[in-house]
């Protein structure tokens, strides 16, 4: 029995067109799944990418960074402050935290995405009145494709003979720990290679051209095309200094896809049980799992799908959330 709440919850989506594919993701896997009733905010109330609008009554949600600094009920979800702990000497980034905070500050409630992003926003953002809630997200996202028989071929690649990257080229990425491992293996092993999927930065971009044979450097690739690549390869590798949750591990595990990861905090919180964990500092400790693993000396943990926490349990810790700033929920 659905629930079905008297009250309409104004999404801000002039913000989501902004962010990152992660929350894109995050944005429709949830809205899909609410049940309470949604609209869009109108093309004036866009304005500014939402931040400066107004709303006289109702529910304003954010489902992401930012948000509207004068809405009258509104709720922001959190999904990390890695722009402002990694990159905190920017003066370009000193405004955009000042601008986040006065938006903290107008907000009801906060959402969290993880209780690692709550501590991290805990350090940086101090005194902010709005309650705060962690709804964790999924750990697993279905990744249905059509699978492109002609992706290995048309890059040079062999089936389970290359560890995978989806990155881009911002520095809490660590893509040089990932480019650095795999010119160490394929010392020892030089039909390995390395695909890379995302743009990067000018100096891994020459570390990457160092070795023409071992890397496969592609961008803008359909969801078939890349989901092929990820099922396809020996594992995804993740090797970042911070993320709010990293969807792409979610979406490799639900390929059958195993998974090299950063030892963070938010990695084991969600994947604690699921992956192989490095030390995101230490590349060779990188290239050795990845030599173990193609010499089937290490083995990857084995798991359920079945004991994963999907998004329609996170949808649904949402609706509750929602359910509780009305007073009469009716049902069907």
């Amino acid at each position: 029995m659905k629930i079905k709440i008297k009250m309409k919850i104004k999404i801000n989506k002039s913000m989501i067109s902004h962010c990152s594919f992660g929350v894109r993701r995050y944005y429709n896997e949830i809205v899909s799944r609410l049940n309470v009733e949604v609209e869009g905010c109108s093309k004036i109330e866009d304005l500014f990418r939402g931040f400066i609008t107004r709303h006289n009554k109702g529910i304003v949600w954010s489902p992401g960074q930012g948000g509207s600094v004068f809405a009258y009920k509104h709720i922001v979800t959190c999904h990390d402050v890695i722009d402002f702990s990694f990159y905190s000497q920017s003066i370009k980034n000193k405004l955009k935290k000042a601008i986040h905070k006065y938006i903290y500050m107008n907000a009801i409630e906060i959402i969290f995405i993880s209780n690692s992003t709550k501590v991290e926003f805990d350090k940086i953002f101090t005194d902010i009145p709005a309650k705060k809630t962690v709804i964790k997200s999924a750990v697993y996202t279905d990744s249905s494709f059509n699978y492109n028989c002609n992706i290995l071929l048309d890059n040079g690649l062999e089936k389970g003979k290359y560890f995978i990257l989806i990155t881009n080229r911002m520095k809490h990425k660590n893509n040089g720990a990932f480019i650095n491992a795999i010119h160490d293996v394929r010392k020892k092993d030089k039909r390995i290679k390395g695909v890379i999927v995302g743009q990067l930065g000018d100096g891994e971009l020459e570390n990457v051209m160092n070795d023409d044979d071992g890397f496969v450097n592609l961008n803008y690739l359909s969801n078939d095309d890349l989901f092929s690549l990820v099922s396809d390869s020996c594992s995804l590798v993740s090797a970042s200094f911070i993320e709010g949750h990293n969807l792409t591990i979610s979406e490799a595990m639900s390929l059958g896809t195993n998974v090299i990861a950063s030892d963070i905090p938010v990695h084991r919180e969600f994947y604690n049980n699921y992956c192989l964990f490095f030390e995101p500092s230490n590349y060779f400790e990188l290239s050795e799992i990845m030599i173990g693993v193609i010499r089937a000396k290490k083995e990857f943990p084995v798991f359920s799908k079945n004991d994963l926490r999907t998004w329609d349990d996170t949808a649904s810790e949402y609706d509750k959330m929602f359910a509780s700033y009305s007073l009469s929920p009716v049902s069907d």
